[in-house]
């Protein structure tokens, strides 16, 4: 069975939820926060943001691309202005992602959680 996406928005650019390997994008989920305040932290943290939409099973979601691009290519301080954008608004609508295997995750410093 195939699973069926909900229907794109014309004219806004379309992005996958999780990034193709080798990619990474932080981005925030617009229903979870006042946008005009997003946009004003973001212009100060030094990001150009632009309203993508990510099509899921059942509906379509707004986002606020703050950055993306090859995971190589990842501006030394983008953890850094992710802290102070989750100190400014709801954290739990921010999406650091990195299109990486475990393997490359773990080898890059990222943190095994224990599932139990």
């Amino acid at each position: 069975m195939t699973a069926v996406m909900y229907p794109a928005i014309e004219g806004i650019k379309t992005f996958r939820f999780i990034p193709v390997h080798g990619m990474s994008y932080l981005s925030v989920n617009l229903a979870r926060v006042d946008a005009i305040e997003l946009m004003e932290i973001a212009k100060r943290l030094g990001f150009k943001p632009e309203i993508v939409q990510v099509p899921l099973k059942n509906h379509t979601e707004l986002w606020a691309l703050l950055w993306h691009g090859p995971i190589a290519d990842e501006p030394a301080d983008l953890e850094d202005k992710w802290d102070e954008l989750c100190d400014c608004i709801d954290s739990d609508a921010t999406y650091l992602s990195r299109g990486q295997s475990r393997v490359e995750y773990l080898a890059n410093g990222g943190v095994e959680y224990d599932a139990g």
